[in-house]
């Protein structure tokens, strides 16, 4: 519990909720998987033979495929939880209701006897809106396993998740349930057939300042892609490069980011900056300092989720 009182910045302590409301989350496994087949479909189930009941249902999913195909994913920013009917005597808890029909929609899409429609999530920060409550991320989980169990979950961190507007969680329970390439860098890149995803952060080590090891890291991912095997590339964060919102802190983060990635997008051929934090949807044109060009970059922001 100590590590969640508080988040020192700018000089002042931002306190938690979670002293008051506190719920043990138990013990939180992390497997890791080795030497799957390329494609190949595995069935598995998780619990223990030493409860009564104490085995989950067998669910599915696919290893990813080596070779390059067209394919889908999702992409969205700021889902929440829709809260239990036994959690509303808490109304200092943000409940989001829609969190649950996008859940379900994407859920319903999945069948155990044939290929997901979509090969993955990018949950583009702003995970669960916890703020502090623990028994959110519990809901949060439940609310998303359905996916989750299926395709590969991937996330970004929020200003929600980290930071003062975690309201004291200071990332700790993010970084519990999410594990990443670089653990405990919160950025990380990744292949997907013709397809190269950059997950950068925009909060406690903000990829917009060229002096922190977020936007150094970026350059080198960046440098390093292999254009012939992933033509693609696209760069996701919580935060969002372009918007129409009149929110002047908004409005100066987005500037911020134009002049800090703008050159590096044209610099390595870069096509699409993918964002939340605004609840909701705006595309760009292909752009390039506040303007349509033809080499520009699209930049769409998705925080319309939850």
């Amino acid at each position: 519990m100590e590590d969640m009182q508080g988040c020192k910045r700018g000089g002042h302590r931002i306190k938690s909720y979670a002293r008051a409301h506190f719920v043990h989350p138990g013990y939180i496994h992390t497997v890791r998987l080795r030497g799957l087949t390329s494609g190949a479909r595995y069935w598995y189930r998780y619990g223990s033979p030493a409860l009564a009941d104490g085995w989950s249902a067998v669910h599915s999913f696919a290893a990813p495929a080596r070779e390059r195909r067209p394919f889908s994913f999702v992409a969205f920013g700021d889902l929440g939880t829709a809260t239990w009917p036994d959690m509303r005597r808490f109304p200092e808890y943000w409940d989001c209701p829609a969190a649950q029909a996008t859940a379900d929609r994407l859920a319903a899409q999945l069948q155990e006897d044939r290929a997901p429609p979509f090969d993955f999530v990018l949950h583009l920060g702003d995970i669960s809106y916890a703020v502090g409550f623990a028994p959110r991320w519990e809901q949060f989980h439940h609310l998303v396993a359905p996916v989750a169990s299926h395709v590969p979950y991937l996330v970004v961190d929020g200003n929600h998740d980290v930071g003062d507007d975690s309201f004291g969680e200071c990332g700790v329970p993010f970084f519990a349930r999410f594990h990443f390439p670089n653990h405990p860098q919160p950025y990380y890149s990744y292949d997907h057939s013709y397809l190269h995803v950059v997950a950068v952060s925009t909060e406690e080590d903000p990829v917009w300042e060229p002096s922190t090891e977020s936007y150094k890291w970026l350059e080198q991912d960046l440098a390093a892609v292999n254009r012939t095997a992933t033509p693609w590339v696209v760069i996701a964060g919580h935060r969002t490069m372009y918007t129409s919102d009149v929110h002047w802190t908004r409005v100066k983060e987005s500037w911020k980011m134009q002049a800090a990635l703008e050159p590096l997008m044209k610099k390595y051929g870069v096509s699409l900056y993918m964002g939340g934090h605004v609840h909701n949807y705006e595309r760009t044109c292909f752009v390039r300092h506040k303007q349509c060009v033809d080499d520009g970059v699209v930049a769409v922001q998705i925080g319309t989720a939850g």
